[in-house]
């Protein structure tokens, strides 16, 4: 369940990352090869998420990387947020 709303958040993120105003602005700012990196990582994330979601029930090691998993998406959409 966590996996999928974590999922769904991933997605947002990558949407976010490709949108027009980000990318214009990653340009002028110098920074458009790290938000790159970024979306490349968190399609990364959101795969490894869906492989989580298939598996059950849960281990603990999985879920307390799901649980790190939310903080660093978090994080990031914070940062995109910002930029935005």
């Amino acid at each position: 369940m966590a996996e999928t709303l974590l999922f769904s958040f991933a997605d947002s993120l990558i949407g976010k990352l490709l949108s027009h105003a980000v990318q214009e602005a990653s340009l002028g700012f110098g920074v458009h090869s790290e938000l790159q990196e970024m979306k490349a990582h968190m399609e990364q994330i959101r795969g490894v998420l869906l492989d989580a979601g298939q598996k059950n029930p849960l281990s603990n090691a999985v879920s307390e990387w799901l649980r790190q998993i939310k903080c660093v998406l978090s994080d990031a959409e914070d940062i995109v947020d910002d930029f935005e």
